[in-house]
């Protein structure tokens, strides 16, 4: 005998209309002529919520190569910051591969080869991660919005991805 409760049909629709609505929001904000710094403010907190999604990072690579923060919203919840070097490294790696091919993964959490030499999520939420070109006053640099997922917890607001 299954426990599940059928889904809401008017709860999913509602949910689809929220996502679709911060899409355009996205959209009509990467055609306005803001600053850098104002439009990740504007736009990663739209994307964490259609995520539904614990926080994010927008990550920018330098002219030397190196990932440099732009802009975070709850960066500590991922504990990233707790984690041993290796950990980092490897989360970096991560970083560093969806900037240099040019796609976005989902990665699960605590998850990556055994290898300690290759990119991992070591954090205990999925992290979504995609490259995005940003235009900043210097120069036009890639840049890589994240975000950290994970699934609901006691008394947490629930933080899983939104039913598509």
């Amino acid at each position: 005998m299954s426990t599940e409760q059928p889904l809401d049909p008017s709860l999913i629709e509602q949910t689809k209309q929220q996502i679709r609505s911060l899409y355009a929001e996205i959209a009509q904000l990467a055609r306005s002529d803001v600053a850098p710094e104002e439009f990740y403010a504007e736009m990663l907190p739209r994307i964490i919520s259609a995520l539904a999604a614990v926080g994010g990072v927008v990550w920018a690579k330098q002219d030397q190569g190196q990932l440099a923060l732009q802009y975070q919203v709850n960066l500590q919840e991922s504990r990233l910051g707790e984690k041993n070097e290796e950990d980092q490294i490897r989360h970096g790696r991560l970083l560093q591969k969806v900037m240099s091919t040019g796609e976005g993964i989902l990665v699960p959490p605590h998850s990556g080869a055994g290898d300690s030499d290759q990119a991992a999520n070591p954090t205990a939420a999925a992290a979504a991660a995609a490259p995005s070109a940003a235009a900043t006053p210097s120069a036009t640099r890639q840049s890589s919005p994240t975000t950290n997922s994970q699934a609901p917890r006691a008394k947490a607001p629930s933080i899983s991805p939104a039913p598509a």
